[in-house]
């Protein structure tokens, strides 16, 4: 969620972010709105046959625009991603969807916050030296995963 500072480098957080899905022959473009550090705005809007703009008049249907709790938000979207996992596996996933590979870092990240409520605590290692790194506990990733089987 690059509207949350908690998943996002503080240099790209952002206040909105606006993308599309094709849908063929439509396309659905959503656009999430921060509007507090607890509530998004999320609009939702389809152009038919994949036409935005016709003669400088915005072809569009609107089919949401509503205010959320972005925690909300997060735990359906989890819930989502959780199905998806589970129905495709890791390289299915990569199989099915355009070569792409699932997003398992800020997977992890937004699943530890819908459980607790809190950022997946990230270890900075050998601070201020050339050779800083960040790490996380790999057996707790791993469990959250391991945990999937059992749903």
């Amino acid at each position: 969620m690059i509207l949350l500072p908690e998943f996002t480098p503080i240099d790209e957080v952002v206040e909105s972010s606006t993308f599309e899905w094709n849908e063929e022959p439509s396309i659905v473009e959503w656009t999430l709105e921060k509007l507090n550090t607890t509530q998004m705005r999320i609009t939702i809007k389809q152009y038919k046959d994949g036409i935005k703009e016709l003669n400088g008049q915005e072809l569009h249907e609107q089919v949401l625009s509503e205010i959320c709790e972005i925690r909300e938000f997060i735990i359906h979207l989890v819930a989502s991603l959780d199905m998806i996992i589970s129905k495709y596996g890791l390289v299915g996933y990569r199989e099915n969807w355009s070569r792409g590979d699932f997003p398992i870092g800020r997977y992890l990240k937004l699943k530890h916050y819908s459980l607790h409520g809190t950022p997946l605590h990230v270890d900075v290692l050998n601070e201020n030296e050339w050779n800083e790194y960040s790490k996380t506990n790999l057996e707790y990733e791993l469990e959250i995963l391991k945990n999937l089987l059992k749903d």
